[in-house]
């Protein structure tokens, strides 16, 4: 049934219309309200994907469950939605509170490590990408590709090894980022 992209974006409207009529009757469910704020983030809308992560945190309903998926990723995707729009100082907080919970997860050390390099903290970055890449293999909730986190870790540390000026360290990263498959 998916034969276009109109199709595609008929049915995602669809689902999302679907959402929110169930968020009408049930409006503590934070688990279709991630689903509807990550429906905002993908669609760009940013500032309504924001202000659903907030309520998802605010109201302490997935914090209480003890669903440390939701919690985290809200927190992650919050700090990653400030990314997006260029707030980059306001993203950290969620960011490194995403970190707190799961001090081992690389997508949230991937995403602190960018985060510092486009404030320019290089030295902070850097240790927050090479974090990432030690942890890289590790099995997580979230469907992220792993070979595209790779690639990402070794492109970022490639960024903030040119920005300091080291070129040959910038070209290997770049090269091993080139190379993952």
């Amino acid at each position: 049934g998916y034969t276009t992209e109109e199709v595609v974006k008929a049915k995602q409207r669809r689902y999302f219309n679907i959402m929110q009529k169930w968020l009408e009757r049930r409006p503590d469910d934070y688990i279709v309200r991630h689903h509807e704020a990550q429906t905002h983030y993908v669609w760009g809308e940013l500032d309504e994907a924001i202000a659903d992560y907030r309520r998802i945190l605010s109201d302490g309903k997935a914090a209480s469950d003890r669903n440390l998926i939701i919690v985290t990723t809200a927190h992650l995707y919050l700090g990653r939605s400030f990314m997006r729009k260029g707030e980059h100082a306001q993203a950290l907080p969620p960011l490194h509170e995403a970190l707190r919970l799961d001090d081992r997860y690389a997508v949230a050390h991937l995403t602190i490590g960018e985060c510092y390099l486009r404030l320019n903290r290089l030295d902070e970055s850097l240790r927050h990408l090479n974090l990432a890449q030690s942890y890289e293999d590790q099995v997580t909730f979230a469907p992220n590709d792993p070979r595209k986190v790779k690639a990402l870790i070794r492109l970022f540390q490639g960024h903030a090894h040119e920005a300091r000026g080291d070129l040959e360290e910038a070209v290997r990263r770049y090269e091993a980022s080139a190379s993952i498959q």
